[in-house]
């Protein structure tokens, strides 16, 4: 490259490496407190636990670090990077900049040809005239290495945390395990066991720590239990450190057990683990008897959380638990409450009844007889459809129209309701006179559209000129109050003309 080139664009490539510098380190010391925080989390849950994950993790992320020094840092690349930005700045160039980074002086004379310093001339001379060290904004180089600084800060405390809590199975210990109900001192081997008998919740995990006098620390020591069937299981107990504490988990106690710490030949006593539940909903079934107008026979939903049904509809929940309970109910928002009926032939069946009115959001709350509550209550939503009108639609006459007195005039309309249409017709009626019901169709089947076709001869009607007569269809079901409702369409005039 061009000394004189080389000279102009060296503070720029600088600047565009400090800046990668600082981005890449923060990167990665960013995903090395996040994975810090995640081992942190690890060794606090008891999940996972290893006296060589910090030490592991500081050697990535030195490892790490060289290699993003290695990477902004590279020289030769860099420069053909830092030209490509500023090309992409000033479009102007039109690629002389990176053209002029690539001449190499001729062999054997050493210097470059008259094109080439020709290239490299006028690349120079734009760096003079425009300030290419604007494609490092100054903010950026200000605002890199404090984020890098504050992201190492970060990852140096998320350590000095590590370091600072103590080992899940000593701090356990030290704790006194909660759920601790009777420790059992060995006065020959000093040997504490933890938690001894104690009461855990079915299909939980259960941790088992067995601490030894400092004289009496053996070299294995293993954790057997047995099941209400008495299947014997043996599990390894781990070593904490230098601690004298060997601890390990039973994966999942599913039933009452009984277990015990076998070291050098020898056993402790036996000491009794019971379980318990928490009551929860097993299954949820919907039995609806529908109101007599619709004709709808019983149905049973199975196992359902959302129950649609008309308006007036009994609903009987059957709620099968996981065992029998001393108080449930049902509550709503609005401060309604549905308590619970057991069922005489199933323990742990309870009944609901109540007429579906109004939709509302209703949660489940149990307790048994310890106290004990559903730790997550489920919710049904009851959704009340009401009881429609019947749909009329005229097809014909599709407006008001004249006719002649000798003229016949066809009528017609579809119908549909929910819940089936009692009754549909026409009634009609010249000025004057008393209006006439056509009843033209009986029990028309729900959810369906019938058309309804009708002529109506003037000539038998003996109507004059000028007079006018009036028409409407009309239909008839069952409201809500099981009273006949009446649903009329349009009416619309008809005039009868001279001939």
């Amino acid at each position: 490259m061009d000394s004189t080139l080389f000279h102009r664009l060296s503070p720029i490539n600088r600047r565009v490496q400090l800046r990668k510098l600082f981005f890449t380190l923060g990167f990665i010391w960013l995903g090395a407190t996040a994975a810090g925080l995640v081992l942190w989390w690890l060794k606090s849950a008891e999940i996972w636990h290893s006296m060589f994950a910090i030490p592991g993790l500081l050697l990535a992320t030195l490892a790490a670090t060289i290699w993003g020094f290695w990477f902004a840092l590279r020289e030769d690349e860099d420069f053909r990077d830092t030209a490509g930005r500023i090309e992409q700045r000033y479009p102007e160039l039109d690629s002389s900049l990176i053209t002029a980074i690539e001449q190499q002086p001729r062999v054997p004379h050493g210097t470059l040809g008259f094109l080439q310093h020709e290239t490299v001339r006028r690349a120079v001379y734009h760096g003079y005239q425009h300030s290419w060290a604007r494609i490092v904004p100054q903010w950026q180089l200000l605002a890199a290495p404090i984020a890098g600084g504050l992201v190492l800060m970060a990852f140096m405390m998320v350590l000095i945390g590590q370091f600072m809590e103590p080992a899940p199975d000593t701090r356990a210990l030290a704790s006194g395990g909660g759920s601790t109900s009777m420790l059992a001192d060995d006065m020959a081997t000093g040997l504490i066991v933890e938690p001894g008998d104690t009461l855990v919740e079915r299909y939980s995990s259960l941790m088992v720590l067995a601490r030894f006098g400092s004289r009496n620390v053996p070299h294995l020591a293993e954790l057997v239990y047995w099941d209400e069937r008495s299947v014997e299981t043996v599990l390894p107990m781990n070593k904490s450190l230098d601690d004298p504490v060997f601890g390990t988990r039973i994966p999942s106690v599913k039933g009452a057990l009984e277990y015990a710490v076998r070291f050098d030949g020898q056993q402790s006593e036996r000491y009794r683990v019971d379980v318990f539940e928490f009551p929860r909903l097993v299954r949820a079934d919907a039995k609806l008897r529908f109101p007599a107008y619709t004709n709808e026979p019983d149905k049973l939903v199975q196992d359902t959380r959302r129950v649609s049904a008309v308006r007036g509809t009994r609903l009987t929940l059957q709620l099968q638990l996981n065992k029998s309970i001393a108080s449930g109910r049902l509550l709503g928002k609005d401060g309604v409450q549905f308590d619970l009926q057991p069922d005489p032939t199933e323990p742990s069946r309870y009944m609901v009844n109540m007429d579906m009115i109004d939709s509302m959001q209703l949660t489940l709350e149990l307790e048994d007889a310890e106290g004990r509550q559903n730790k997550a209550p489920p919710t049904f939503i009851l959704r009340v459809l009401g009881n429609q009108p019947p749909e009329i639609q005229q097809l014909a006459p599709a407006a008001d129209v004249e006719v002649s007195p000798i003229e016949e005039l066809s009528l017609a309309a579809t119908f549909r309701d929910d819940f089936g249409v009692t009754r549909a017709g026409v009634d009609y009626a010249l000025v004057g006179e008393e209006p006439q019901e056509l009843i033209l169709g009986k029990s028309l089947k729900p959810d369906e559209r019938h058309r309804i076709d009708h002529v109506l001869a003037f000539e038998e009607m003996q109507v004059e000129p000028d007079q006018l007569l009036t028409f409407y269809f009309w239909a008839e079901d069952e409201g809500p109050d099981g009273q006949t409702r009446r649903t009329v369409g349009d009416i619309h005039f008809v005039t009868v003309r001279d001939f």
